[in-house]
């Protein structure tokens, strides 16, 4: 029997994170180096959102089959190919755990290609990596240091390095898809998009 995996139990390091969402949600955020492998375009995903809200479940889980098994053989091909590239463990993630990386799953498994899938998706990987900053935080203060573009912000972390001082610069960490840093509390008010940097970067 397929059961999904919780995140604290892998590896990061042994593991091939692919996210089945579609590229908008791979965008918005995902799990640093994940690799975006969507069963539905951005177009599809909202065609099977609206068809499942305004006409029925049903209707919309014919639809998204439809789509998917048309997609089947190339999705087959790119994950044996990344597994045998990589020699990684194959690990799927949607937003919740839900229908589209188990049933992905649950296909690939069934063909003989051993592959996991994410409890709760990408947002138990949120969960678990805010309660592993909780717990790698508890004796540690945190100040944040923010300002306009060119007060010389960089200047100081640099300063408090060479002091031998821990430093978490956000600025030095390449980030995509035009974030924008406010203040941020590590462990309170965590914003969605920085986690997987932060994690990986602790």
């Amino acid at each position: 029997m397929l059961l999904p995996i919780e995140f604290e139990k892998l590896n990061e390091k042994d593991c091939l994170f692919l996210d089945v969402r579609s590229p908008a949600e791979h965008e918005e955020a995902t799990i640093y180096g994940a690799v975006n492998l969507a069963l539905f375009n951005d177009e599809e995903r909202k065609i099977i959102g609206t068809m499942y809200k305004h006409d029925s479940p049903e209707d919309a889980k014919e639809h998204g089959v439809e789509i998917v098994s048309q997609k089947l053989p190339k999705l087959y091909k790119e994950i044996i190919r990344l597994r045998k590239e990589t020699g990684k463990k194959i690990v799927l993630f949607c937003a919740r755990g839900g229908m589209r990386s188990t049933s992905l799953a649950l296909l690939l498994n069934g063909l003989g290609e051993k592959v996991y899938y994410l409890k709760d998706g990408y947002k138990g990987y949120r969960k678990a990596v805010i309660r592993g900053i909780e717990a790698h935080s508890q004796d540690v203060r945190f100040i944040v240091l923010h300002g306009r573009t060119g007060v010389g912000k960089t200047k100081i972390l640099d300063e408090l390095t060479d002091l031998g001082m821990d430093v978490l610069d956000l600025e030095a960490v390449p980030i995509t898809g035009g974030l924008s840093w406010e203040a941020l509390d590590l462990v309170n008010s965590l914003r969605q998009s920085p986690l997987s940097l932060i994690s990986s970067t602790l």
